[in-house]
Protein backbone atom coordinates (compact mmCIF):
# COMPACT_ATOMS: atom_id res chain seq x y z
CA UNK A 1 0.00 0.00 0.00
CA UNK A 2 1.17 3.68 -0.78
CA UNK A 3 0.19 6.55 1.15
CA UNK A 4 -1.81 8.89 -0.62
CA UNK A 5 -0.47 12.25 -1.54
CA UNK A 6 -1.06 15.49 -3.22
CA UNK A 7 -0.68 15.79 -7.21
CA UNK A 8 2.29 18.21 -7.97
CA UNK A 9 2.95 17.69 -11.55
CA UNK A 10 0.90 16.22 -14.52
CA UNK A 11 0.17 12.93 -14.55
CA UNK A 12 2.39 11.94 -11.68
CA UNK A 13 2.50 8.66 -10.80
CA UNK A 14 0.16 7.40 -12.79
CA UNK A 15 -0.33 3.51 -12.94
CA UNK A 16 1.09 2.56 -16.38
CA UNK A 17 0.28 -1.33 -17.85
CA UNK A 18 1.08 -2.77 -20.93
CA UNK A 19 -0.86 -5.63 -21.65
CA UNK A 20 -3.01 -8.22 -19.39
CA UNK A 21 0.31 -10.35 -18.10
CA UNK A 22 -0.26 -12.22 -14.28
CA UNK A 23 0.85 -11.00 -11.90
CA UNK A 24 0.26 -6.73 -13.58
CA UNK A 25 3.76 -4.79 -13.45
CA UNK A 26 5.23 -3.16 -10.49
CA UNK A 27 3.30 0.12 -10.58
CA UNK A 28 5.88 1.86 -8.34
CA UNK A 29 8.56 3.52 -10.67
CA UNK A 30 8.46 5.89 -13.92
CA UNK A 31 5.21 7.67 -14.57
CA UNK A 32 3.10 7.95 -17.59
CA UNK A 33 0.42 10.07 -19.38
CA UNK A 34 -1.49 6.45 -18.92
CA UNK A 35 -5.77 6.93 -19.20
CA UNK A 36 -5.60 5.14 -16.26
CA UNK A 37 -5.18 7.19 -14.19
CA UNK A 38 -3.18 8.07 -10.52
CA UNK A 39 -2.94 4.63 -8.03
CA UNK A 40 -5.17 5.04 -5.45
CA UNK A 41 -4.39 1.68 -3.73
CA UNK A 42 -1.98 -1.69 -4.52
CA UNK A 43 -1.89 -5.02 -2.53
CA UNK A 44 -0.63 -8.23 -2.88
CA UNK A 45 -2.27 -11.83 -2.45
CA UNK A 46 -1.06 -15.46 -2.47
CA UNK A 47 -3.29 -18.68 -3.24
CA UNK A 48 -3.96 -21.07 -0.23
CA UNK A 49 -1.64 -23.83 -0.27
CA UNK A 50 -2.72 -26.94 1.68
CA UNK A 51 0.44 -28.05 3.73
CA UNK A 52 2.88 -30.65 3.10
CA UNK A 53 3.59 -33.91 4.87
CA UNK A 54 4.82 -33.93 8.51
CA UNK A 55 8.25 -35.31 9.06
CA UNK A 56 10.62 -35.90 12.13
CA UNK A 57 7.80 -38.59 12.98
CA UNK A 58 8.16 -40.04 15.97
CA UNK A 59 7.88 -43.35 17.60
CA UNK A 60 9.95 -45.48 15.36
CA UNK A 61 12.12 -48.52 15.33
CA UNK A 62 12.13 -50.27 18.36
CA UNK A 63 10.48 -48.74 21.32
CA UNK A 64 10.12 -49.60 25.62
CA UNK A 65 6.46 -48.23 25.56
CA UNK A 66 3.07 -49.72 24.60
CA UNK A 67 1.35 -46.07 25.12
CA UNK A 68 4.08 -43.88 23.20
CA UNK A 69 3.73 -40.41 22.69
CA UNK A 70 2.85 -39.81 18.67
CA UNK A 71 5.21 -36.88 17.26
CA UNK A 72 5.40 -34.47 13.88
CA UNK A 73 6.55 -30.87 12.72
CA UNK A 74 3.89 -29.20 10.55
CA UNK A 75 5.03 -27.74 7.11
CA UNK A 76 2.96 -25.12 5.46
CA UNK A 77 4.73 -22.77 2.91
CA UNK A 78 2.51 -19.86 3.54
CA UNK A 79 3.55 -20.67 7.39
CA UNK A 80 6.73 -20.25 9.62
CA UNK A 81 8.30 -23.30 7.31
CA UNK A 82 7.79 -20.97 4.15
CA UNK A 83 9.93 -18.38 5.67
CA UNK A 84 12.75 -21.05 7.02
CA UNK A 85 13.18 -23.20 4.58
CA UNK A 86 12.95 -20.48 1.72
CA UNK A 87 10.13 -22.08 -0.70
CA UNK A 88 7.29 -19.74 0.63
CA UNK A 89 6.53 -16.45 2.67
CA UNK A 90 4.81 -16.48 6.62
CA UNK A 91 1.61 -15.25 5.65
CA UNK A 92 0.25 -16.55 8.87
CA UNK A 93 -0.93 -20.12 8.07
CA UNK A 94 -0.79 -22.06 11.01
CA UNK A 95 -1.53 -26.17 11.96
CA UNK A 96 -5.35 -26.17 12.68
CA UNK A 97 -5.57 -30.03 13.04
CA UNK A 98 -4.10 -33.84 12.65
CA UNK A 99 -4.97 -37.07 11.89
CA UNK A 100 -3.04 -40.00 13.10
CA UNK A 101 -4.00 -43.44 12.07
CA UNK A 102 -1.90 -46.74 13.17
CA UNK A 103 -2.36 -49.90 12.16
CA UNK A 104 -0.49 -53.70 12.78
CA UNK A 105 2.14 -54.18 10.34
CA UNK A 106 0.69 -56.46 7.07
CA UNK A 107 -3.32 -55.49 8.24
CA UNK A 108 -5.53 -52.93 6.99
CA UNK A 109 -7.52 -52.46 10.58
CA UNK A 110 -6.86 -49.35 12.33
CA UNK A 111 -6.26 -49.40 15.75
CA UNK A 112 -6.70 -45.65 16.29
CA UNK A 113 -7.91 -43.64 13.29
CA UNK A 114 -8.60 -39.75 15.40
CA UNK A 115 -8.54 -36.13 14.18
CA UNK A 116 -7.49 -33.80 16.85
CA UNK A 117 -7.39 -30.18 16.95
CA UNK A 118 -4.10 -28.53 18.01
CA UNK A 119 -3.97 -26.72 21.39
CA UNK A 120 -2.17 -23.04 21.39
CA UNK A 121 0.85 -25.04 22.18
CA UNK A 122 0.91 -26.78 19.14
CA UNK A 123 0.78 -24.57 17.19
CA UNK A 124 3.13 -22.16 18.45
CA UNK A 125 5.78 -24.85 18.01
CA UNK A 126 4.22 -26.01 14.77
CA UNK A 127 4.21 -29.79 16.07
CA UNK A 128 2.00 -32.16 17.36
CA UNK A 129 2.89 -34.52 20.51
CA UNK A 130 -0.56 -37.09 20.95
CA UNK A 131 -0.05 -39.65 23.50
CA UNK A 132 -1.56 -42.75 22.22
CA UNK A 133 -5.38 -43.12 22.67
CA UNK A 134 -5.66 -47.04 20.29
CA UNK A 135 -6.31 -49.90 21.09
CA UNK A 136 -3.68 -51.88 23.23
CA UNK A 137 -0.51 -52.69 21.55
CA UNK A 138 1.02 -56.10 22.12
CA UNK A 139 4.44 -56.15 22.93
CA UNK A 140 7.10 -57.98 20.05
CA UNK A 141 4.36 -57.03 17.52
CA UNK A 142 5.34 -54.26 14.53
CA UNK A 143 3.31 -51.09 14.02
CA UNK A 144 3.11 -48.88 11.46
CA UNK A 145 1.59 -45.17 11.44
CA UNK A 146 0.98 -42.23 9.43
CA UNK A 147 -0.25 -38.82 10.14
CA UNK A 148 -1.44 -35.39 7.83
CA UNK A 149 -2.02 -31.73 9.23
CA UNK A 150 -4.54 -29.03 8.07
CA UNK A 151 -4.07 -25.80 8.15
CA UNK A 152 -6.14 -22.62 8.86
CA UNK A 153 -8.11 -22.81 6.03
CA UNK A 154 -8.99 -26.65 6.73
CA UNK A 155 -7.06 -27.98 3.91
CA UNK A 156 -5.40 -31.27 4.72
CA UNK A 157 -2.43 -31.84 2.97
CA UNK A 158 -1.42 -35.66 2.13
CA UNK A 159 -0.55 -38.45 4.01
CA UNK A 160 2.63 -39.21 5.00
CA UNK A 161 4.38 -42.70 4.62
CA UNK A 162 3.56 -45.21 6.81
CA UNK A 163 6.62 -45.41 10.17
CA UNK A 164 6.77 -48.32 11.58
CA UNK A 165 7.32 -49.25 15.19
CA UNK A 166 8.04 -52.37 17.61
CA UNK A 167 7.38 -51.99 21.36
CA UNK A 168 10.12 -54.83 22.73
CA UNK A 169 9.72 -57.56 24.39
CA UNK A 170 9.95 -56.90 28.18
CA UNK A 171 10.14 -58.79 31.52
CA UNK A 172 8.05 -58.35 34.90
CA UNK A 173 8.65 -57.81 38.37
CA UNK A 174 6.25 -58.64 40.78
CA UNK A 175 6.58 -57.72 44.48
CA UNK A 176 7.15 -60.79 46.91
CA UNK A 177 5.71 -61.06 50.53
CA UNK A 178 8.43 -59.13 51.69
CA UNK A 179 8.12 -56.24 52.67
CA UNK A 180 4.37 -55.19 53.51
CA UNK A 181 3.15 -53.87 56.72
CA UNK A 182 4.93 -52.57 59.95
CA UNK A 183 8.41 -53.58 59.94
CA UNK A 184 11.05 -53.21 62.19
CA UNK A 185 13.99 -51.74 60.56
CA UNK A 186 14.79 -48.79 58.55
CA UNK A 187 17.50 -50.67 56.36
CA UNK A 188 15.14 -53.08 54.82
CA UNK A 189 15.77 -55.87 51.98
CA UNK A 190 13.45 -55.87 49.53
CA UNK A 191 12.40 -59.07 47.38
CA UNK A 192 10.62 -59.40 44.09
CA UNK A 193 9.73 -62.31 41.42
CA UNK A 194 11.05 -62.01 37.44
CA UNK A 195 9.51 -63.20 34.64
CA UNK A 196 10.03 -62.11 31.33
CA UNK A 197 8.16 -62.83 28.00
CA UNK A 198 11.23 -64.05 26.34
CA UNK A 199 13.53 -66.76 28.20
CA UNK A 200 16.04 -63.51 29.03
CA UNK A 201 17.28 -63.26 32.63
CA UNK A 202 16.74 -59.84 34.64
CA UNK A 203 20.52 -58.91 34.89
CA UNK A 204 20.38 -55.71 36.36
CA UNK A 205 17.58 -53.98 39.03
CA UNK A 206 16.83 -50.95 40.81
CA UNK A 207 14.30 -50.23 43.45
CA UNK A 208 12.44 -46.44 44.04
CA UNK A 209 10.50 -45.15 47.41
CA UNK A 210 7.53 -43.00 47.24
CA UNK A 211 5.62 -41.27 49.81
CA UNK A 212 2.35 -41.86 51.28
CA UNK A 213 0.48 -40.29 48.38
CA UNK A 214 3.01 -41.93 45.82
CA UNK A 215 5.27 -39.19 45.14
CA UNK A 216 8.63 -40.76 44.41
CA UNK A 217 10.71 -40.25 47.43
CA UNK A 218 14.44 -41.43 46.22
CA UNK A 219 15.26 -43.87 42.98
CA UNK A 220 17.95 -46.16 44.07
CA UNK A 221 21.00 -47.18 42.61
CA UNK A 222 21.09 -48.94 39.14
CA UNK A 223 22.40 -52.75 40.92
CA UNK A 224 24.41 -55.11 38.96
CA UNK A 225 22.52 -58.66 40.56
CA UNK A 226 23.79 -61.83 39.55
CA UNK A 227 21.83 -62.84 36.94
CA UNK A 228 18.08 -63.80 37.64
CA UNK A 229 16.94 -66.33 35.18
CA UNK A 230 13.42 -66.52 33.81
CA UNK A 231 10.53 -68.34 34.78
CA UNK A 232 7.04 -69.06 34.58
CA UNK A 233 4.67 -66.40 36.72
CA UNK A 234 5.02 -65.56 39.49
CA UNK A 235 8.86 -65.67 38.30
CA UNK A 236 12.12 -66.27 40.27
CA UNK A 237 12.48 -64.83 43.58
CA UNK A 238 15.43 -62.32 44.63
CA UNK A 239 16.67 -59.98 46.54
CA UNK A 240 18.11 -56.63 46.20
CA UNK A 241 20.25 -56.26 49.74
CA UNK A 242 20.03 -52.71 51.76
CA UNK A 243 23.35 -52.27 51.01
CA UNK A 244 23.13 -52.73 47.48
CA UNK A 245 19.89 -50.74 47.31
CA UNK A 246 20.96 -47.12 47.00
CA UNK A 247 18.96 -45.37 49.30
CA UNK A 248 18.96 -43.52 52.04
CA UNK A 249 18.26 -44.84 55.51
CA UNK A 250 14.89 -44.71 56.24
CA UNK A 251 12.80 -42.43 58.55
CA UNK A 252 11.58 -43.99 61.58
CA UNK A 253 7.19 -43.93 62.24
CA UNK A 254 7.08 -43.35 58.30
CA UNK A 255 4.88 -44.92 55.68
CA UNK A 256 6.44 -45.70 52.46
CA UNK A 257 5.72 -47.27 48.92
CA UNK A 258 7.75 -49.33 47.05
CA UNK A 259 8.75 -50.23 43.58
CA UNK A 260 11.11 -52.09 41.66
CA UNK A 261 12.00 -53.12 38.00
CA UNK A 262 14.39 -54.97 35.96
CA UNK A 263 16.35 -54.75 33.01
CA UNK A 264 17.31 -57.51 30.85
CA UNK A 265 20.58 -57.37 28.58
CA UNK A 266 19.14 -54.15 26.74
CA UNK A 267 15.76 -53.23 28.52
CA UNK A 268 14.33 -52.00 31.60
CA UNK A 269 10.96 -53.08 32.58
CA UNK A 270 8.12 -51.20 33.78
CA UNK A 271 7.66 -50.43 37.46
CA UNK A 272 6.04 -52.92 39.46
CA UNK A 273 2.96 -52.34 41.32
CA UNK A 274 3.75 -50.62 44.42
CA UNK A 275 3.52 -51.86 47.88
CA UNK A 276 2.72 -49.53 50.97
CA UNK A 277 5.21 -50.75 54.46
CA UNK A 278 5.60 -48.61 57.53
CA UNK A 279 8.73 -48.10 59.78
CA UNK A 280 8.28 -48.88 63.42
CA UNK A 281 8.61 -46.35 65.65
CA UNK A 282 12.31 -45.62 66.46
CA UNK A 283 13.33 -48.39 69.00
CA UNK A 284 15.40 -47.65 72.05
CA UNK A 285 19.26 -47.76 72.17
CA UNK A 286 20.90 -48.67 74.98
CA UNK A 287 19.91 -50.75 78.12
CA UNK A 288 16.77 -52.20 78.73
CA UNK A 289 15.71 -53.80 82.53
CA UNK A 290 12.48 -55.18 82.72
CA UNK A 291 10.11 -55.10 85.24
CA UNK A 292 10.65 -58.70 86.29
CA UNK A 293 11.30 -58.98 89.73
CA UNK A 294 14.68 -60.27 90.84
CA UNK A 295 15.87 -63.37 90.97
CA UNK A 296 17.44 -64.89 94.10
CA UNK A 297 20.95 -66.92 92.87
CA UNK A 298 20.34 -70.53 93.00
CA UNK A 299 18.21 -72.87 90.97
CA UNK A 300 16.54 -70.77 87.98
CA UNK A 301 15.29 -72.09 84.81
CA UNK A 302 14.51 -68.48 82.86
CA UNK A 303 13.94 -67.71 79.25
CA UNK A 304 14.00 -65.07 76.32
CA UNK A 305 12.39 -64.67 72.99
CA UNK A 306 14.15 -61.83 71.22
CA UNK A 307 14.22 -61.26 67.75
CA UNK A 308 17.57 -59.70 66.03
CA UNK A 309 17.08 -56.90 62.99
CA UNK A 310 20.19 -55.43 62.62
CA UNK A 311 23.56 -57.58 63.27
CA UNK A 312 25.85 -54.78 61.66
CA UNK A 313 28.31 -53.12 64.16
CA UNK A 314 26.26 -53.53 67.06
CA UNK A 315 26.32 -54.97 70.85
CA UNK A 316 23.75 -57.22 71.83
CA UNK A 317 22.90 -58.88 75.59
CA UNK A 318 20.15 -61.09 76.52
CA UNK A 319 21.11 -61.97 80.40
CA UNK A 320 20.78 -62.12 83.96
CA UNK A 321 22.56 -59.77 85.80
CA UNK A 322 22.79 -58.06 88.98
CA UNK A 323 22.73 -54.88 87.02
CA UNK A 324 22.75 -52.82 84.07
CA UNK A 325 25.21 -54.34 81.59
CA UNK A 326 26.83 -52.18 79.64
CA UNK A 327 27.77 -51.77 75.89
CA UNK A 328 31.55 -53.30 76.52
CA UNK A 329 32.52 -56.47 75.30
CA UNK A 330 33.05 -57.73 79.10
CA UNK A 331 30.78 -55.89 81.62
CA UNK A 332 31.46 -55.71 85.21
CA UNK A 333 28.25 -56.68 86.83
CA UNK A 334 27.78 -60.10 87.58
CA UNK A 335 25.25 -61.92 85.35
CA UNK A 336 24.44 -65.10 82.84
CA UNK A 337 23.71 -64.25 79.15
CA UNK A 338 24.39 -64.00 75.63
CA UNK A 339 26.49 -61.39 73.94
CA UNK A 340 26.92 -60.83 69.94
CA UNK A 341 29.87 -57.95 69.15
CA UNK A 342 30.70 -57.04 66.19
CA UNK A 343 33.77 -55.21 67.73
CA UNK A 344 35.24 -58.30 69.34
CA UNK A 345 34.11 -59.16 66.20
CA UNK A 346 31.78 -62.75 67.21
CA UNK A 347 30.43 -64.24 64.38
CA UNK A 348 28.21 -66.21 66.45
CA UNK A 349 26.11 -66.14 69.46
CA UNK A 350 28.67 -66.04 72.49
CA UNK A 351 28.02 -67.26 76.39
CA UNK A 352 29.18 -65.70 79.15
CA UNK A 353 28.85 -65.82 83.04
CA UNK A 354 30.79 -63.25 85.53
CA UNK A 355 30.65 -63.51 89.55
CA UNK A 356 33.01 -61.21 91.62
CA UNK A 357 35.70 -61.90 89.65
CA UNK A 358 36.65 -62.79 85.90
CA UNK A 359 34.64 -63.84 83.53
CA UNK A 360 34.19 -66.88 81.65
CA UNK A 361 33.23 -67.13 77.55
CA UNK A 362 32.58 -69.86 75.21
CA UNK A 363 31.14 -69.81 71.85
CA UNK A 364 28.05 -71.17 70.92
CA UNK A 365 28.54 -72.38 67.46
CA UNK A 366 25.29 -70.35 66.41
CA UNK A 367 25.24 -67.92 63.84
CA UNK A 368 24.23 -64.96 63.79
CA UNK A 369 21.08 -63.40 61.98
CA UNK A 370 18.12 -61.54 61.28
CA UNK A 371 15.56 -63.99 62.79
CA UNK A 372 13.53 -64.70 66.48
CA UNK A 373 15.68 -66.84 68.84
CA UNK A 374 14.48 -68.22 71.92
CA UNK A 375 17.16 -67.85 74.39
CA UNK A 376 17.26 -70.26 77.84
CA UNK A 377 19.81 -69.89 80.64
CA UNK A 378 19.79 -72.79 83.91
CA UNK A 379 21.27 -71.82 86.83
CA UNK A 380 21.81 -74.66 89.92
CA UNK A 381 24.22 -72.68 92.03
CA UNK A 382 27.04 -75.12 90.44
CA UNK A 383 26.45 -74.58 86.93
CA UNK A 384 24.62 -72.73 84.26
CA UNK A 385 23.37 -74.29 80.83
CA UNK A 386 22.57 -72.15 77.80
CA UNK A 387 20.13 -73.32 75.23
CA UNK A 388 19.41 -71.70 72.06
CA UNK A 389 16.48 -72.67 69.94
CA UNK A 390 15.76 -75.73 72.17
CA UNK A 391 19.38 -76.99 72.02
CA UNK A 392 21.68 -77.39 74.37
CA UNK A 393 24.96 -75.06 73.28
CA UNK A 394 27.02 -74.74 76.40
CA UNK A 395 28.11 -75.70 79.95
CA UNK A 396 29.83 -73.26 82.22
CA UNK A 397 30.96 -74.23 86.03
CA UNK A 398 33.34 -71.59 86.46
CA UNK A 399 33.17 -67.66 87.36
CA UNK A 400 29.17 -68.24 88.28
CA UNK A 401 27.08 -65.56 89.68
CA UNK A 402 27.32 -65.85 93.50
CA UNK A 403 24.74 -65.70 96.15
CA UNK A 404 23.56 -63.65 97.92
CA UNK A 405 23.55 -61.75 94.50
CA UNK A 406 20.00 -61.06 92.91
CA UNK A 407 19.43 -61.12 89.16
CA UNK A 408 16.88 -59.42 87.19
CA UNK A 409 16.49 -59.99 83.28
CA UNK A 410 18.45 -57.32 81.40
CA UNK A 411 18.31 -56.64 77.44
CA UNK A 412 21.34 -54.27 75.78
CA UNK A 413 21.30 -52.83 72.33
CA UNK A 414 23.84 -50.52 71.58
CA UNK A 415 25.15 -49.16 68.76
CA UNK A 416 28.88 -49.29 67.51
CA UNK A 417 28.31 -46.31 65.48
CA UNK A 418 25.72 -43.32 65.83
CA UNK A 419 22.68 -45.52 63.06
CA UNK A 420 20.15 -46.66 65.62
CA UNK A 421 20.01 -50.11 66.47
CA UNK A 422 17.46 -52.21 67.34
CA UNK A 423 16.30 -55.74 68.80
CA UNK A 424 12.50 -56.61 69.89
CA UNK A 425 12.34 -58.23 73.35
CA UNK A 426 9.30 -60.53 73.54
CA UNK A 427 8.38 -62.79 76.82
CA UNK A 428 10.44 -63.91 79.78
CA UNK A 429 9.64 -66.93 82.07
CA UNK A 430 11.54 -67.95 85.11
CA UNK A 431 11.40 -70.59 87.38
CA UNK A 432 13.23 -70.32 90.69
CA UNK A 433 13.63 -72.28 94.10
Amino acid sequence: MKAAADITADNENFYIRTGLSQPPPDPFGAYTNSIEGHLSAYADGWINEAPLTPNNLSPSGSINETAPVFSGDFRDRNGTYGDTSGTGIDSGDRLNQYHIQVRAVGTTTLLWNTTYAANSAEQSADAFDRAYGGSTLTRGTTYEWRPRTSDEFGAFGDWSSWTAFTPVSLGFVTLDSDLTGTIQSNQPDFKGRWNHQTTADMTRVQVRLLNSTGAVVKTGADYDIANVANSAAPGTLFTVPWADAGLSTLAWGTNYRYQIRGKDASNCSDWSASRTFKTNAAPPNGSITTSYPKIRVGWTDASFRASVVDTTNVHLWVALASNTVSGSDTPSVQAAGFRYSTTVPDTNWVCYTRGSGSGTVTDSKVAVSSGTYVFRMVLDGSSVQFWINGTLVSTHRTNLPTAPTLLAPRVLVTAVTTAAKNMGFGVFMAESK
